[in-house]
């Protein structure tokens, strides 16, 4: 008879410490970007705009490029409405020259293009979802963060 027993083996602690260096090291390169993002669209903000416009939009810049490497819903809803693509649905047509000409300008120009802009907008809608939850949820997350970062 066969021994049909699963082994499994549990990776050496030294591996697991250096895994999660290098996730640190991920989060902590998120923060200091998302920093860096938000200081530079605060200054430009309030020279071109208005200093309160500046501050909003640099927090949310920070809120959500802060909560994007980790597991929260706006990383959930950022990710979700760009990772969403639109299949355009085939042709019926006829077997004359003018329908394949048709045929093939639709499903090799137009409907790509179609489908692209249509990628693009959803993610724009997302996109601007993730920011308003990331300014919600980000000073409830901001001990969590900081501890995963250190």
């Amino acid at each position: 008879m066969e021994n049909n027993e699963i082994t499994t083996t549990t990776p050496s602690p030294k591996l697991l410490e250096m895994a999660e260096r290098e996730d640190r090291g991920w989060y902590r390169f998120g923060m200091i970007t998302s920093v860096l993002v938000a200081i530079a669209v605060a200054v430009l903000g309030s020279i071109y705009v208005n200093v309160i416009v500046g501050l909003v939009c640099a927090y949310f810049i920070l809120a959500l490029g802060t909560q994007l490497g980790h597991d929260c819903i706006a990383t959930d809803c950022f990710l979700g409405a760009w990772s969403k693509s639109i299949e355009m649905p085939g042709v019926i047509f006829s077997l004359d020259l003018d329908s394949i000409v048709f045929m093939l300008v639709y499903r090799f120009i137009v409907a790509p293009i179609i489908s692209l802009l249509i990628t693009v907008g959803f993610g724009i809608v997302g996109t601007i979802g993730a920011l308003l939850i990331a300014a919600v949820t980000f000073p409830f997350n901001i001990v969590k963060f900081v501890k995963e970062c250190i």
